[in-house]
């Protein structure tokens, strides 16, 4: 009964923040996983809802989307991403939650900062490239892919809707990657698919409720949640190593 209630939680949380912003099922969900599986069950289970998620909100922001900004990010996220599912075999689960916490609260803090500060970086294919690798890395590392794109997205001069389908398309490209090279590997066992379908009415009841709300509020009020959330997920896995 613990393990079903902390599987769906957090799939309903991390749904709930991707169906929001059009990120972060991973950083939300993984807080709640990792206290009732290892690293290699909840990370390719991150992946999943996360694939499951981008799926469902796609067609809402696929008008604008822009292939040219988003090719360079998927080339280099394509080739960080077996780098990334390589360096996860050698995890333990303790410190993969302590290196999970610093990542969610350092992030929080840098996109807390630029909303105050923001400055726009002229960006060009090298960049992007770099970028995207970088995130490639993460996301078959620990299926956090979208950190690095939305952090250098906040640093351009587009609108909101435009930021989310830059890195909403990257992250779908990058989960799905991602998934095949854990299938590749070994992660998808007979305990994940298992564990999947406990996840999956949680992920997509999160999601739906998350797109209603984000079609609701402005942005300083959805982005100063997503922030909280996303601390409060942060400090407590940094808090339950100290202990």
């Amino acid at each position: 009964m613990e393990f079903a209630a902390f599987i769906l939680l957090g799939a309903f949380a991390g749904g709930f923040v991707n169906g929001l912003s059009g990120f972060g099922t991973s950083m939300v969900a993984l807080a709640f996983w990792l206290y009732v599986v290892p690293p290699a069950v909840a990370v390719p289970l991150a992946v999943t809802c996360s694939l499951v998620s981008h799926l469902q909100t796609l067609p809402s922001i696929w008008h604008q989307i822009n292939i040219k900004r988003v090719i360079p990010l998927m080339i280099g996220g394509a080739m960080g991403v077996p780098l990334g599912v390589y360096l996860l075999s050698y995890l333990t689960g303790d410190s993969f939650k302590l290196y999970l916490g610093i990542l969610i609260v350092g992030y929080c803090a840098v996109m807390m900062m630029t909303k105050r500060q923001p400055h726009t970086i002229r960006s060009n294919s090298a960049i992007d490239a770099g970028v995207g690798f970088c995130g490639g890395i993460l996301g078959g590392l620990s299926g956090l892919s979208g950190l690095l794109p939305t952090v250098w997205s906040n640093f351009q001069s587009w609108n909101k809707e435009a930021k989310r389908s830059v890195f909403q398309t990257y992250n779908l490209a990058i989960a799905a990657i991602a998934l095949g090279t854990q299938a590749t590997a070994g992660f998808i066992t007979v305990d994940l698919v298992k564990t999947i379908g406990v996840a999956l009415p949680g992920t997509v009841a999160g999601v739906w409720l998350g797109h209603w709300v984000y079609k609701r509020l402005g942005d300083n009020r959805f982005n100063q949640a997503i922030y909280i959330i996303l601390t409060i997920a942060g400090l407590n896995l940094i808090f339950d190593i100290s202990l």
